[in-house]
């Protein structure tokens, strides 16, 4: 396999190999009149969950969590929400132990609150569970008696006529080893048409299930056309999941006419509170970046605010530079030092080298581990140099972290040269982390500084070195084979 379809392999297995997550229950009930951005009305909701809340509704309590991560009660609030999600699994919904625990996932705060709904009778806890015990490689006889029970609490469903215990059985059956492929494709097929059914008869929920077996081709073929169609559906219906779905569908889409959809669905979905697909976040990024519809700073900032409220450190990072750096909006200092210094006060990040050559090691073979003299060397065309940029960086406190999305070396003149590969890493994520950065320049150009998107950080650059690739890291081409 040639070393550039092995690394595009490995990342895309990276993000999307593996079992997918069960889907959530249906959203609460929308307040129209909260949502359309009527205070007094969101006040009324409010005190109406929490009166439920308190008397042991959990639901109500999981309803109430939305709200904060919406932003009803006038901005987003994280902490409230698992506050709520913890109150809720504590009333027996299990919804709310599986939420909370995607707040706080990989921790024993997480495994607590699924062995909870698992405990309360949530079959989908109890599989969240085994996914993250065997994930882990830790406690396997606790791993086996959650599988025992999920198969025990979706099978009861099933038989009571319930499409999402058949799918539950067709998740358990068909992500957990060992897999039953056929019983996993006989339950999903049962779920599948009792979904079917439901959506016919404009039920969102139930629309946006089906539509998820069509991406995943569990209980029938895998249609991205029909999943997109009824992702579509889902959010027309009121299913916001739907919407984020639908979004990220045209954004990923070949399509340039799809472009201009995202933003506005993704906004959607942002506002309602979903978690799904990160669509504050994208939204944000999109209205900034004026990506597939007119650039609207302000608005996608405002966004891109609400993301990091739910600690989405690379929106924090964007719009703590541009409220730093007036970029579209008004400046405030105040609240970029509130936005940026949490992650970029607690990194030490130094060039120790800048080298100018005309050939330079990709800098993915060594993130990727596969060997410099199996890869393509990048090459500098007529009339330009290569700029390699080396960079040391330490963690020097706990939330030290800074997503890297675009770079540039800056010349003299403060002209911006642009990596030349795309940037899809952090720094921050270990606690000692090195890395190296290939930009091209006008042959000669001098480069005194290196500035990051994401933080708005500029870094002074030593003189560059003039340099060539080592011997033992020159690319050696596969002979021919002659026919």
């Amino acid at each position: 396999m040639p070393a550039r379809a092995l690394l595009l392999l490995l990342f895309v297995c990276a993000v999307g190999c593996g079992p997918s997550a069960p889907a959530p229950e249906a959203p609460p009930p929308e307040n129209p009149a909260c949502a359309a951005g009527d205070a007094a009305a969101c006040r009324k909701l409010a005190a109406e969950l929490e009166s439920a809340c308190s008397t042991g509704a959990g639901r109500a309590c999981r309803q109430l969590a939305v709200f904060h991560l919406a932003g009803r009660g006038g901005s987003v609030d994280k902490p409230a929400a698992l506050r709520l999600y913890t109150k809720g699994c504590a009333a027996g919904d299990g919804q709310s132990c599986r939420d909370g625990a995607s707040f706080v996932a990989e921790t024993p705060e997480a495994d607590q609150l699924l062995q909870t709904g698992c405990d309360r009778g949530d079959g989908y806890s109890c599989s969240a569970l085994v996914a993250a015990l065997r994930t882990a490689g830790r406690d396997a006889s606790r791993s086996d008696a959650a599988f025992r029970r999920a198969v025990q609490l979706f099978e009861k469903r099933c038989n009571d006529g319930d499409p999402d215990g058949c799918m539950g059985l067709g998740h358990m059956y068909g992500s957990f080893a060992p897999p039953d492929e056929a019983k996993s494709a006989s339950f999903s097929r049962q779920g599948v048409d009792r979904w079917s059914e439901a959506c016919k008869k404009s039920d969102g929920a139930a629309c946006f299930r089906v539509a998820l077996a069509h991406h995943e081709g569990r209980g029938v073929e895998t249609d991205f056309g029909k999943h997109l169609e009824l992702m579509r559906r889902a959010c027309e219906l009121g299913y916001a999941d739907g919407c984020a779905e639908e979004a990220a569908g045209y954004k990923t889409s070949e399509t340039t006419s799809d472009d201009a959809k995202s933003p506005a669905l993704f906004e959607r979905a942002c506002l309602a509170g979903v978690q799904r697909r990160q669509p504050c976040k994208e939204a944000g990024f999109l209205y900034v970046d004026g990506e597939g519809v007119p650039a609207d700073k302000p608005k996608g900032v405002a966004l891109l605010q609400r993301a990091c409220a739910l600690d989405e450190v690379s929106s924090c990072l964007k719009a703590g530079a541009m409220l730093r750096e007036a970029d579209g909006v008004p400046a405030d200092e105040k609240t970029a030092g509130t936005l940026l210094s949490p992650y970029l006060s607690g990194l030490e990040i130094k060039v120790p080298a800048v080298k100018r050559m005309k050939e330079a090691v990709d800098p993915t073979t060594l993130q990727m581990g596969v060997a410099p003299s199996d890869m393509p060397p990048i090459k500098a065309a007529a009339g330009e140099d290569l700029i390699v940029v080396y960079f040391d960086v330490r963690r020097t406190a706990p939330k030290g972290h800074m997503p890297v999305r675009l770079v540039w070396v800056l010349d003299e003149k403060g002209q911006r040269y642009p990596s030349v590969l795309k940037n899809d890493f952090a720094f921050g994520l270990s606690h000692e982390y090195q890395r190296e950065m290939v930009f091209r320049v006008p042959q000669g150009t001098r480069t005194p500084k290196v500035k990051f998107e994401l933080g708005g950080l500029v870094l002074d650059l030593p003189a560059a070195v003039k340099a060539e690739i080592p011997k033992e890291h020159r690319h050696v081409p596969e002979p021919e084979h002659k026919h």
